[in-house]
């Protein structure tokens, strides 16, 4: 019998304290899809369905997946109003709705067909799923009775209840029987198919609900309004429960602890004790639903303890009914609670064991060692501190009620202590002598002797929070307070820091070196430990004080604690210190320094706040703490016992925002053939590659404490924060990732899961790309290497060719340069040669020179095909092309050959198929080809030989050969005859030396005509054949090769032809006028020339007509010019120091040299050089090798339109300044008086300038600058300067010397300046300008 009452005690306790963990309420606001909750269920892998009415719910201990009809992963579901779901052994979810079964697996539903007796398929609500020992599953059904499950797909009528038209529930228990309540309120009992017996058959007055079986395997049956009936073992009648009368059940739930839940429909929840029949109303707490009055419709308890009731319109409760270690006492349990609902401000444990509650306005409560109320005192209303003394007096330290005492008979006595009259005692400490030590909050420490009543204040003196080695007491609000271990020292926590006052020394500054530690800092609790280790609790974490060393360490939330708000210190019996902070409860292992495990209200404490000093110590080593929510005590040994049993698993894969299910595709790839749980194995395509992994240990205490941890191909571990299960990746590479992943919660570990995801690479990235990519490579390789070899190849091929083309340029350079030194001697051997011809009528004599002048033509001709050759190669060779009688043009080149004919007694013939063939060519180019064809020809053709010149034509080309007895063409240098400068074989005797040049010229000119021309050995007789094409009409033509009339160069050859033949029959040229003089002095003439034997030869030849003056460079030239001022200026080009093109530059850009003609002379005849030149101003351009007399004519001519110019100005010719007409004067006549009457007004202003003009003129300075240029040919600044210069002459020559009066009469304000403007001017300075006049 005491047995059996020890057993009922130990039960009670359990009772009374496993009740600290508060509930947690699911609903819709939680994830939940609906709040009217049928049914609660935990499959095989711990998964938490809920059945409601709109849709099922599966819970993973983080979120709720949600299956309804539409949405991911519940394909094939049919109804959102879920009755009951069973898992079979099989791991196959049966799901009941309002329109049948289905089964979910591999992440979808089925459809299970029910046929009823007749075999017709039948749609039924179902109402209650029954797996049996044997594997086999029934339906029990509204309406239609209980079903069988035959296989996956279909279920027929169950044979043994045919006749049962519905059944809400079915129970099988331990004797393999099978319970079954009809909705006919009966109920049957079943076995080996078979009805054993009816029980309440026309029963009319119970309402059964639902049945269940104790460990005992008694059976218990609930009825709607009559309570429960319990089994009269080992019969089958049933006796009703007492205290259950008049009740309504609507839920049973046998628990592993062999306890029985109820639930009511609208009464909460209660315990049944099957043994004693006894009930425990309202066990459970919930801040979000009043328990007291729920409809709880079902129960299920988890694999690690936890009970979850469905309730009905209010969601899912879940209560953790395992045992922690920690024991509660406080408002959660209701009617049970043994210390009231008010905040737990200090706590305490005696010596006996009993434990001292100190609470904010509701007294003190005592409870014993089993925590039993043994006392309540309900004054001192608010108890701050709790202590006892070596009598066994426990003394309490109040709010505004002092200090006072509890006897050992439970009787409070109240103790004066001085005078006053509210003090606030917040902590009390006793030394051996007898004292107690009060901290108070603002009257600083006191001593009381308890048996004198004596006291010694100790008040806090202002000057320390300056002076730190004052010795005085820093704060008087002290918090907490603490004896150390040799009670010789009085630890305090004050507002301000932490102080000690050394009893023994009565210093306050001993201990720590100053008054006071870390100042300035709210010190919230302090306690010492037995290594000489201060700790004390602030705002700001926690602090250490080593009294041996001086150091301090701090722990924080960066450290592990779970909050840095302490609030109270304890050490327990071995090495742990344990810290009750603002958030959690925590412990540090002293020995190490490292935090350990942590712990919250989710693990049983009376909440997460604990209350400042609100912490004992036992006699037996347990621990007790106070707080906001009650108190919590727990013995350390049974709290580190306590095993976390838990697996990690895979509960949602998510790739790109979607949940992933078995069988779901990712590119060419399935993702998983199985459900994601269940799966090892995940592939994925390379565009999903940010994917995030949902990982639970489906224990559902307190999942914002687990921690997870996760290692990729065995790298190191990575950590998740407390309460996060999600791994998210994001744009991760190509590759095969090995993962491990742990679960972690305080200090314990799961076991470590692994699984494999694999990121496959795209198309261009696979083994056969690479190796596509390789094939690629190495036939870029080969390509690579064959292409250098041909590079290299084509390479020495350029280079020979760039060498060919450099020893080409380098040949015409250096024929282009001899050409140059050719012509200037060559122009004293023509010249005086065609003096001597037309002089000299000696036939011998004229032989002679007729031999040197052919010879001399050959030499012009071959430099003048180097000059071709040129202009072609640079592009600058246009083609002039006119209609040209083509026959008679050749005829008359052939006609220049029958000479040479007759003297090689060569056959020469010209045949041609028409008389008159009208062919579009450029004459002066063309006839150079023919010259050259058959110049060629005759050269390699021996005496008494034949040359014969054919000409055809059809519709489209003319086409000329000319054909020799020669010696051919040597057949292996056929394809090289029109290169530059080849020439065939050369012997030692070969008489047929060239330049190799002609025929190049040759094939350059048919080419720029659009024709061809070839060559070819004879078939017969030996000789060659050359061959020349050229298209017929215009069309092939451009507009700008096209010319009809007589062009420039036409017409210069006219005119030279004509003064040749004028020279050469001089008696034709008539003198019409008198040589012009100047001041009765023959013309002056200048010759520039370097080179002496032509400045000679110029000279004997000019002067019998003019005054010659000769300087050997440009730069001499100038001077000397702008001195005597010439009639004449005759230059050559390429000079030393000052070219010809210079030199006549600067005589056209002075205004007293401009209107001088100036003659260049140059063996650079090409036309771009022309141009040059002529731009530059010159009046004519004359090549060397020129005509004497031409030039005297050219001469002549000029001086005679100078003068004729000059007459004209002056007026002399019409006398017309003698003929007295009325002026009118243009616009630009007033302009320019303007403008000199400004010049003249301020000659003298050296502000003279452009702008200054133009605005006294009243034009902006850029059309003023135009007009100028327009008028005047110089720009408005060069006009001034020169007017400035010229009025300067004419004072110097009017016989002022003084140069400084001069130039700042004329505007210039600087010497040299003055002199660099005049000397450009007249080519001297002024000081040589006055010296010459002086002589």
């Amino acid at each position: 019998m005491e047995r059996k009452y020890a057993i009922l005690l130990s039960l009670l306790l359990l009772c009374l304290t496993a009740g600290a963990q508060t509930g947690r309420l699911f609903n819709t606001d939680n994830g939940l899809s609906s709040c009217f909750v049928g049914h609660v269920y935990q499959d095989h892998d711990g998964f938490i369905w809920v059945s409601t009415r709109n849709g099922l719910n599966r819970y993973d201990g983080y979120n709720f997946k949600v299956f309804k009809i539409g949405l991911p992963g519940c394909d094939g579901m049919k109804s959102n109003y879920i009755n009951v779901v069973l898992q079979s052994k099989e791991k196959t979810l049966f799901v009941g709705n309002n329109r049948g079964i289905q089964t979910y697996y591999n992440d979808s539903f089925h459809d299970v067909s029910l046929y009823d007796n007749n075999g017709e398929k039948v749609i039924s609500f179902v109402k209650s799923i029954l797996e049996l020992h044997d594997g086999t599953i029934l339906i029990g059904t509204s309406g239609n009775g209980v079903f069988k499950v035959k296989d996956i797909n279909t279920a027929t009528s169950y044979e043994p209840t045919k006749s049962i038209l519905g059944v809400k529930k079915m129970f099988e228990d331990s004797q393999k029987r099978i319970w079954m309540l009809t909705e006919t309120n009966e109920v049957l009992v079943i076995k080996n198919n078979k009805i054993l017996q009816h029980l309440y058959k026309n029963n009319n007055n119970l309402i059964f609900t639902d049945i269940c079986e104790d460990s005992n395997g008694r059976i218990f049956i609930s009825t709607y309004d009559q309570g429960i009936y319990a089994q009269k073992v080992p019969s089958l009648d049933f006796d009703q429960v007492k205290g259950t009368e008049g009740r309504h059940v609507g839920a049973l739930y046998l628990r592993r602890d062999g306890k029985i839940m109820v639930g009511f429909d609208g009464d909460g929840i209660a315990i049944l004790d099957p043994y004693t029949l006894s009930m425990q109303y309202h066990p459970y707490y919930s801040y979000q639903v009043d328990m007291r009055h729920c409809k709880a419709c079902s129960f299920v308890e988890d694999r690690a303890g936890n009970l979850w009731v469905g309730i009905l319109q209010k969601g899912v409760f879940m209560q953790s009914e395992a045992f922690t270690g920690f024991n509660y006492a406080g408002y959660k349990l209701g009617n049970r609670n043994p210390i009231g609902d008010c905040c737990v401000v200090s706590a305490f444990i005696d010596k006996k064991g009993n434990s001292w509650i100190g609470t904010d306005r509701d007294g003190l409560y005592v409870l014993d060692n089993e925590h039993k109320q043994i006392c309540h005192f309900e004054k001192p209303l608010t108890v701050l501190s709790i202590r006892q003394d070596e009598q066994g007096r426990v003394w309490l330290g109040s709010y505004m009620s002092g200090l006072g005492y509890v006897d050992e008979n439970y009787v409070f006595h109240s103790v004066k202590v001085g005078d006053f009259d509210r003090l606030h005692v917040f902590g009390v400490e006793d030394d051996y002598k007898g004292n107690l030590w009060l901290a108070t909050m603002g009257n600083g420490l006191i001593r009381y002797n308890k048996e004198t009543g004596e006291i010694r204040q100790f008040i806090a003196n202002p000057e320390c929070g300056r002076n730190r080695k004052l010795n005085a007491l820093t704060n008087g609000y002290i918090s907490s307070i603490s004896m150390s271990n040799d009670k010789n020292k009085v630890i305090l926590a004050t507002t301000m820091g932490l102080c000690c006052y050394d009893i023994k020394n009565n210093s306050w500054v001993n201990t720590f070196g100053v008054n006071v530690l870390q100042y300035g800092i709210n010190v919230r609790t302090v306690m010492q430990d037995d290594n000489d280790m201060i700790w004390y609790g602030t705002d700001n974490g926690l602090y250490g004080y080593d009294m041996r060393t001086r150091k301090t360490v701090v722990f924080d939330e960066t450290k592990g604690l779970p909050d840095k708000g302490i609030a109270s210190i304890i050490r327990d019996k071995g090495k742990w210190l344990w810290v009750a902070t603002n958030h959690g409860l925590c412990k540090i292992d002293t020995k190490s320094g490292q935090v350990g495990s942590c712990y919250y209200v989710d693990d049983g404490l009376q909440s997460n706040e604990f209350s400042d000093g609100a912490a004992s110590v036992g006699p037996d080593g347990s621990l007790l703490f106070g707080g906001v929510g009650g108190i919590t005590w727990f013995n350390t040994a049974a709290v580190d016992a306590r095993k976390w049993n838990a697996t990690v698993q895979i509960t949602n894969l998510i790739v790109n925002g979607n949940d992933i299910s078995a069988g779901e595709e990712s590119g060419f790839y399935t993702i998983t053939d199985e459900p994601v749980m269940m799966s090892i194995h995940f592939a994925l395509a390379s565009s999903d590659n940010t994917f995030s992994i949902q990982l639970s240990t489906l224990t559902y205490d307190a999942p914002e404490h687990i921690s997870y941890a996760y290692s990729i191909n065995g790298e190191e571990w990575n950590y998740l924060k407390p309460g996060q299960n999600e791994i998210n990746f994001s744009h991760i590479p190509p590759a095969t990732y090995r993962f491990k992943v742990k679960a972690l919660k305080n200090g314990q570990e799961s076991e470590i899961k692994e699984f494999v995801i694999s990121i496959h690479a795209p198309w261009y990235m696979t083994r056969i790309a690479y190796l596509f990519y390789f094939i690629i490579f190495v036939g870029l390789v080969y390509l690579y290497f064959k292409y250098r070899k041909r590079d290299e190849r084509e390479r020495l091929m350029m280079q020979e060719h760039k060498h060919a083309e450099e020893l080409n340029e380098a040949k015409i350079k250096f024929f282009m340069n001899i050409s140059h030194e050719i012509r200037t001697p060559m122009t004293l051997i023509v010249t005086p040669l065609m003096s001597l011809l037309n002089t000299d009528h000696d036939p011998q004599r004229v032989a002679v020179y007729t031999t040197i002048k052919r010879n001399a033509e050959r030499i012009l001709h071959l430099i003048n095909q180097m000059m071709d050759l040129r202009k072609i190669e640079k592009g600058m060779m246009k083609m002039r092309m006119r209609e040209t009688e083509f026959i008679s043009f050749v005829k008359d080149i052939c006609n220049m050959f029958e000479y040479q004919a007759k003297t090689k007694d060569i056959k020469f013939v010209f045949n041609h198929d028409i008389d008159k063939l009208m062919l579009w060519i450029d004459r002066s180019n063309f006839d150079k080809v023919v010259v050259n064809l058959l110049s060629n020809a005759f050269k390699y053709t021996p005496a008494g030989g034949s040359i014969t010149v054919n000409l055809t034509h059809d519709d489209k080309n003319m086409t000329m050969k000319v054909i020799d007895t020669g010696e051919g063409i040597p057949k292996e240098m056929l394809g090289k005859i029109f290169e530059r400068f080849y020439q065939g074989p050369i012997s030692g005797n070969n008489r047929h030396l060239g330049t190799g040049i002609g025929l190049d010229l040759a094939n350059s000119l048919v080419l720029l005509h659009h024709g061809d021309i070839k060559a070819a050995n004879n078939e017969k007789g030996g000789g060659a054949t050359f061959t020349i094409t050229i298209p017929l009409g215009s069309q092939h033509l451009s507009e700008e090769e096209m010319q009809q009339e007589m062009d420039t160069e036409d017409k210069e050859d006219a005119i030279v032809n004509l003064l040749e033949e004028t020279y050469q029959n001089p008696e034709t040229i008539e003198v019409e006028e008198q040589l012009p003089t100047t001041h009765g002095c023959k013309p002056t003439v200048v010759v520039v020339e370097d080179d002496i034997e032509i400045q000679n030869y110029l000279v004997r030849e000019l002067s019998a007509s003019f005054k010659v003056t000769t300087y050997g460079n440009g730069q001499e030239a100038l001077v000397g010019i702008l001195k005597e001022l010439p009639d004449v200026v005759v230059s050559d080009i390429m000079m030393p120091i000052m070219d010809g093109n210079t030199l006549c530059a600067k005589l056209k850009c002075n205004i007293r040299t401009n209107t001088i003609p100036v003659i260049l002379l140059t063996a650079m005849s090409s036309d771009e050089e022309k141009l040059q030149g002529l731009e530059t101003g010159a009046d004519v351009y004359m090549a060397k090798p020129f005509n004497i007399d031409i030039l005297k004519r050219t001469i002549l001519n000029l001086i005679a339109s100078q003068s004729k110019l000059r007459n004209k100005l002056k007026g002399n010719e019409t006398q017309e300044a003698k003929v007295e007409n009325v002026e009118l004067k243009t616009a630009d006549d007033k302009l320019m008086e303007r403008v000199m009457k400004v010049v003249n007004n301020n000659m003298s202003n050296p502000d003279l300038n452009v702008e200054f003009i133009a605005r006294e003129v009243g034009l902006s300075r850029v059309h003023f600058y135009r007009k100028m240029k327009t008028l005047t040919n110089q720009s408005p600044l060069s006009f001034i300067r020169n007017i400035r210069i010229n009025q300067a002459a004419r004072l110097f020559d009017a016989g002022h010397q003084n140069i400084n009066d001069v130039m700042y009469a004329v505007g210039f304000n600087n010497t040299s300046s003055f002199s660099t403007a005049f000397k450009a001017v007249f080519g001297i300075s002024p000081r040589d300008y006055i010296k010459d006049k002086a002589k």
